[in-house]
């Protein structure tokens, strides 16, 4: 059976943390918690957003010579 734990007793004070750190680490767990929600359902919509035929789209760089000078565009290619 559990013990009981006295009126007066003070548990933040007995494992040497405030009240406030503790209230501090709370609100900063719940911030990283929604931030990484917010991450996984950015990648997901972005994921979903690829085009659906089975293609496989990427971007690549071409290069070309003009006038003794290299020039590189980048340019989406789908296969």
């Amino acid at each position: 059976m559990l013990a009981r734990v006295p009126q007066g007793f003070n548990r933040c004070a007995a494992l040497g943390v405030s009240v406030r750190e503790i209230k501090m680490r709370r609100v900063l767990i719940s911030c990283f918690a929604i931030s990484a929600l917010i991450v996984v359902s950015n990648t997901r919509t972005a994921f979903a957003q690829q085009p659906e035929s089975g293609k496989n789209c990427r971007m690549e760089q071409q290069c070309h010579w003009e006038n003794f000078k290299k020039i590189c565009v980048w340019v989406k290619v789908c296969r």
